[in-house]
């Protein structure tokens, strides 16, 4: 009996000690799925307000953007007729949200600047 009761010890601290990894792993990898979708939408986002800056250099607006990923808020916040300084905020299901900041220069027709 006392043997029994050892071997159901340690299959029962094998079973917990497996369980608890599994819940580690499905959170590291929960998290590592928002991270990608983050990025994904930062990209997105980018390159949709700057089409929208090629089409009117001169525009100071804020303005919504939805995605499947998610829906940025976004805000021409400072800049001049060669450069437009941008901050997003980025909402991704469930309850995440991030904000970043990039500065386009229209002459160049590039970002010049980036801030996470």
């Amino acid at each position: 009996m006392p043997v029994t009761l050892i071997m159901v010890f340690f299959f029962s601290a094998f079973i917990l000690y497996d369980i608890s990894q599994l819940t580690l792993d499905r959170k590291i990898v929960e998290e590592r799925t928002l991270f990608v979708k983050e990025e994904e939408l930062k990209k997105m986002a980018a390159r949709d307000i700057v089409k929208r800056l090629r089409k009117d250099p001169m525009l100071i607006t804020t303005d919504d953007l939805n995605y499947t990923v998610g829906t940025i808020h976004y805000q021409v916040v400072d800049g001049d007729e060669d450069e437009k300084k941008i901050e997003v905020t980025l909402l991704v299901p469930p309850e995440h949200q991030a904000t970043f900041q990039f500065s386009y220069n229209i002459d160049k027709d590039k970002i010049i600047k980036w801030v996470d």
